[in-house]
């Protein structure tokens, strides 16, 4: 059995429903019982939210029936991406996932907990093209507490991966979890210089979860630490750039706003992360505001946009 995202699902069939936004990418998810208790997670040990990530609920379908619709509607998608539960068998329930998703001839994607560089070979070697390790909490403050595991040893397995399979990786990180605006500068600087791609994620509080009752991140927060990526990945900014206030916050961006309206593009505020991946309302619903922009902004929205981070910042 595999879970679907349900715009996935729509999008192949499976399930009836419309789409304000088409996903661009296919994801699937290998369900079980999680060996970790994180707890921002649906699909975590203890969690009473099972067939869900973030706000998404993924439906279960038989393996041949999500293969043979993605095969049917392949030309819908830029890219597949596999979702790993970490269960005591998940290394070969993906490797065969991956050997079946080959014949679509997509970019494959694999998302799992930091591994080691010999696992990261094999599921290379199966045929995925990019693996997602994700940190998701970038303050090694709170890291044990929320995600269950050891924030130096998992920092330390993406950075020997991304040393022998540079440009390959992809990491998630999530705003709002309670970590400092400059924890989060410090770690995607850091990430940028192994060659590792940094997804954003906003904070989800989801029913059933031991953070069900927490807040989701305010949205300037949430714009300030988008162009911070922007200028990171980019290049035009790192760590040292910035300047932060006694909270951590972001005051400085190491240009002036001015410079920064001339430098910043409306792909700033999108959905970042594996290439052909658009996410849609994975954060937030349709009525919402956006915190990932799935799709390219209007010039009203980007200078909505701009306009709130301005009056968030200092100077």
């Amino acid at each position: 059995m595999l879970n679907v995202a349900i715009g996935t699902a729509g999008l192949l069939g499976l399930e009836k429903l419309r789409l304000d936004v088409k996903p661009t990418t296919a994801h699937i998810m290998i369900p079980g019982d999680c060996r970790f208790g994180c707890s921002y997670c649906p699909q975590a040990m203890g969690s009473h939210a099972r067939n869900a990530l973030s706000r998404i609920s993924w439906p279960t379908f038989e393996d041949e029936e999500v293969f043979s619709s993605l095969s049917r509607y392949k030309s819908l998608f830029q890219r597949v991406c596999v979702q790993v539960v970490q269960t005591h068998d998940w290394v070969e329930r993906a490797l065969y996932v991956v050997k079946n998703l080959r014949s679509l001839s997509l970019p494959i994607s694999l998302a799992t907990r930091p591994i080691s560089k010999n696992l990261a070979g094999r599921l290379f070697d199966a045929g995925i093209d990019r693996l997602g390790l994700p940190m998701d909490v970038a303050s090694p403050r709170i890291y044990r507490e929320l995600r269950s595991g050891c924030f130096e040893r998992e920092e330390g397995l993406i950075e020997e991966v991304a040393e022998r399979f540079r440009g390959r990786l992809s990491t998630h990180l999530i705003v709002g979890l309670g970590e400092r605006e400059d924890e989060l500068v410090r770690m995607m600087t850091k990430l940028h210089l192994l060659g590792v791609t940094i997804a954003l994620f906003a904070f989800t509080p989801c029913p059933g979860t031991k953070m069900a009752k927490n807040p989701a991140p305010d949205y300037k927060k949430y714009r300030r630490v988008q162009i911070a990526r922007y200028l990171i990945e980019r290049d035009i900014a790192s760590y040292l750039d910035f300047e932060f206030d006694s909270q951590g916050d972001i005051t400085y961006f190491g240009r002036s706003w001015s410079e920064l309206k001339q430098i910043l593009e409306p792909s700033a505020f999108m959905t970042s992360g594996c290439p052909g991946c658009n996410r849609p309302f994975y954060n937030e619903r349709p009525s919402s505001r956006m915190y990932n922009y799935p799709k390219p902004l209007s010039r009203k929205e980007f200078e909505e946009e701009l306009q709130l981070v301005e009056s968030g910042i200092v100077k």
